[in-house]
């Protein structure tokens, strides 16, 4: 199974995903990662480029092939009772979808198999996990160092959400129309609206492009 944001579960069509978590410890006392979720995110966008896939981030944890969602993330700071920490990353990625699974999902859904055949996924699904899971802790642990800079000039490149209107929506907030243009030290993504520009933080916020 798989969890996302808001308590949302990853639907799967019958062992068509991977969903797996890695883990590792991070510093004593850590209270959070700002824009660990995006290092990861441009971690798996590169091991998706590596074989083939043009995949692209949208903020704040998805991974798009074209509009349409191929990947998601979610990243969670754990403290056990001696007050160690762990960060942990969670990733669900489609490798293919069957008509069944597509018309069950409330966002269109994008697969692997849009670019390499199903038969080549089925073969290469260890391949897929070792590539993914080293990417991800890598990722997780250059962030740890040295924050997102190491990750900005690629977030930029394949920014899904770049020059694009957006829309923004929190719950029981007015939602927050404008233009998405990158995303900050801190991984707070910038939208230009008519009244200046607004940085949003991650968290339980949704951001959709304008159809």
């Amino acid at each position: 199974a798989g969890r996302g944001r808001l308590g949302r579960t990853w639907s799967d069509a019958g062992a068509g995903s991977l969903l797996f978590s890695v883990a590792w410890p991070v510093a004593p006392h850590t209270a959070e990662l700002p824009g660990v979720t995006l290092a990861c995110g441009v971690a798996v966008a590169r091991v998706c480029e590596a074989h083939g896939v043009p995949a692209r981030i949208k903020w704040p944890n998805d991974l798009w092939l074209g509009d349409a969602k191929l990947a998601g993330l979610l990243a969670e700071l754990a403290v056990d009772a001696a007050g160690r920490r762990t960060l942990v990353v969670g990733l669900g990625m489609n490798l293919w979808t069957d008509p069944a699974l597509q018309a069950a999902l409330d966002a269109p859904a994008a697969a692997l198999e849009t670019c390499l055949p199903r038969a080549r996924l089925a073969a290469q699904r260890a391949q897929w996990l070792g590539d993914l899971a080293a990417a991800l802790i890598e990722a997780g642990r250059e962030h740890e160092r040295a924050g997102l800079a190491p990750f900005l000039a690629d977030y930029a490149r394949l920014d899904a959400l770049a020059g694009r209107v957006v829309g923004a929506h929190r719950a029981g907030e007015a939602p927050i129309n404008g233009t998405a243009a990158g995303i900050d030290a801190l991984g707070r993504l910038r939208i230009d609206t008519p009244h200046g520009p607004v940085l949003l933080a991650g968290g339980e916020i949704s951001v959709r492009p304008a159809p």
